[in-house]
């Protein structure tokens, strides 16, 4: 079992500006094995309500809404990361999301 911390918002200011690096894993209801999907961006905004991040490379424009967990964002170790065609040199941080959809009846 997890335990969950008080939300940290000085942890969580300190993450504005910072680069991340994003892994989704897509579960569609009845499936076992997982759509994936990777991204980066820059973190614009995290509060209680959420972890905002401006994406850049092949979404640039887009933006993400993550939730506000930050024990699920690692530090990202230093290197360069291939995300489709893009290269990201030395990110911030990193996080990979699972996320398991339903059908609405």
């Amino acid at each position: 079992m997890t335990t969950r911390h008080a939300f940290d918002h000085n942890r969580a200011s300190s993450y504005i500006g910072k680069s991340i690096l994003i892994g989704l894993h897509i579960y569609e209801q009845g499936e076992t094995s997982p759509a994936r999907e990777q991204m980066h961006g820059i973190i614009t905004h995290a509060s209680p309500q959420g972890i905002r991040v401006a994406l850049r490379g092949v979404n640039e424009g887009g933006m993400l809404n993550m939730p506000p967990s930050l024990d699920d964002i690692e530090v990202a170790s230093p290197g360069t990361y291939l995300i489709g065609e893009d290269k990201i040199e030395d990110p911030d941080f990193m996080a990979t999301w699972a996320i398991h959809r339903t059908t609405l009846h």
